[in-house]
């Protein structure tokens, strides 16, 4: 249906809809079908392909694409030259810059990129259920109850817990990784890149694939009692030492010097962390069976998805 100025088209049993809108402030809505559909996402432009029927549109600034027919719905959203914000929730995403905005809201499992240039920031914001986060230098993904979000190459990436077990994890890349803490975040800068988790139940840092806690230097690890960790409620630029896991609710100066051992059989029986490791345990299993990949490979990047969940059960 086209509307403008007290004129109505509507275009019924057409499998291919191309729309021009040739500029001005134009607004588009777009409906899914009942069975599988895969949304492409630009700057000003969009395309909705599922079986039997493509939508496309161009030149437009404010597009709305609803996934509310059913199956497993798919959107890849693509950023502009200039700087662009992404908001992810459970329900809806946003991907915005100059001169558009793009809505997608119902798709199981939204993708978006940053690889356009500007300074591109990043919000995932979790479920009333148990979610998990993950990031790294390149990457973030957030994962719950019926939805996934991922995102690749975001200059800030800024994860938002306010409900359920949460858990969040962070990979830096190597020890030149700068971390840093408060009483209710954590986070780690890499060059131009940064990465925060606030309000996280559990947080778990990796530092090239190994588990970390903050306080000294690497350098320093073997030589000597290491030093107790900030009493203030928001640390300077740390670099990382050994560790396993860290509640990042505790204040800083309550966390040993020497953290015993959580894993495994000489772990206490009566250690408080133990609960939380329990409840990490029962969302894993419960998330590798929910997002079990499809048989089919996807359409657009099935590599990124492949390693984006390696990347958040091979820790687990």
């Amino acid at each position: 249906t086209l509307v403008h100025d007290g004129f109505e088209l509507v275009v019924n049993s057409v499998e291919q809809i191309a729309y021009d809108s040739g500029g001005g402030p134009d607004r588009v809505y777009l409906y899914d079908s009942d069975g599988d559909d895969t949304l492409t996402a630009r700057p000003r432009s969009a395309e909705l392909v599922g079986v039997g029927y493509r939508f496309e549109v161009t030149e437009v600034s404010r597009i709305y694409v609803h996934a509310t027919g059913g199956g497993q719905d798919y959107a890849y959203l693509y950023d502009s030259q200039g700087d662009d914000r992404l908001s992810v929730r459970p329900q809806f995403s946003s991907l915005s810059g100059d001169g558009y905005f793009n809505y997608v809201r119902g798709f199981e499992r939204v993708y978006a990129y940053a690889t356009g240039g500007g300074q591109d920031r990043a919000d995932l914001y979790d479920s009333s259920g148990d979610d998990r986060f993950a990031t790294s230098g390149a990457s973030a993904s957030v994962v719950g109850p019926g939805f996934s979000s991922f995102t690749r190459s975001f200059e800030s990436v800024y994860a938002h817990s306010s409900g359920g077990s949460d858990l969040a994890t962070l990979y830096g890349a190597s020890a030149q990784t700068q971390w840093q803490q408060g009483s209710d975040f954590i986070r780690f800068r890499e060059g131009d890149l940064s990465r925060e988790a606030r309000g996280f139940q559990s947080v778990e840092t990796f530092v090239a694939g190994q588990p970390q806690r903050l306080g000294e230097s690497l350098a320093s690890l073997g030589e000597g009692q290491a030093p107790l960790l900030s009493t203030a409620n928001t640390s300077p630029w740390l670099t990382p030492v050994g560790w396993a896991s860290q509640d990042v609710e505790r204040p800083l100066a309550e966390e040993p010097a020497v953290a015993q051992p959580l894993h495994g059989p000489a772990a206490h029986p009566n250690l408080a962390e133990l609960g939380v490791l329990r409840q990490t345990d029962e969302l894993s299993a419960w998330l590798q069976t929910r997002l079990a990949l499809p048989e089919e490979p996807l359409l657009n990047d099935p590599l990124l998805e492949h390693s984006l969940l390696d990347e958040i059960f091979g820790q687990l």
